[in-house]
């Protein structure tokens, strides 16, 4: 086999197989865990300062804070929506950007793991946008597609199928 050229890539036309550890569901859990924090840090700060805040204010509260969050859910929802837009694209952001430039989330990383493409290198910004939609599409589906790697032979979520990547522990090797 002729030596690997560019990023690791194996020469146009041959193949190799890559040996790697896929990450453990629970693992990921944690890593994903660690983000949710970071990203309703976030969230709270930008809804404190105001920047993302529901259309037309909250009503005040009159009651306990149970009775209180009902009303809210059962009558003013729809004031949420912009809000909930902006924090869905701020965590889109985040995968991406994060993923482009440090091979994974700050969860991920802490934990030791990576996002790789078919070939072994780090996932390339279309993987890495299609990675955050198919989370995105995952999380709609009630986080069935996040609650697939938990059951999937190969440990991958819906978003590792439609992006065609791996979260992996370590850095793969070349077999």
């Amino acid at each position: 086999m002729k030596p690997p050229t560019r990023a690791g890539r194996p020469p146009r036309g041959e193949r190799y197989r890559l040996a790697v550890t896929v990450a453990p569901f629970w693992r990921r859990l944690v890593a994903d865990l660690i983000d949710l924090a970071l990203l309703a840090a976030l969230a709270w700060g930008l809804w404190r300062a105001g920047v993302i805040a529901p259309a037309g204010g909250l009503p005040e509260q009159q009651f306990d804070w149970i009775d209180y969050t009902a009303e809210l859910l059962a009558e003013h929802l729809h004031r949420f929506r912009p809000a909930a837009v902006a924090v869905v694209g701020i965590g889109a952001l985040y995968g991406i950007i994060t993923r482009l430039a440090l091979g994974g989330t700050l969860g991920e990383r802490l934990l030791g793991l990576r996002l790789v493409g078919p070939d072994g290198a780090s996932a390339g910004p279309l993987r890495a946008l299609a990675h955050a939609l198919g989370t995105l599409i995952g999380l709609a589906l009630l986080t069935l597609g996040y609650a697939w790697a938990a059951v999937d032979p190969r440990r991958q979520g819906l978003s590792a199928y439609i992006s065609g990547t791996l979260l992996v522990v370590g850095t793969p090797t070349r077999e």
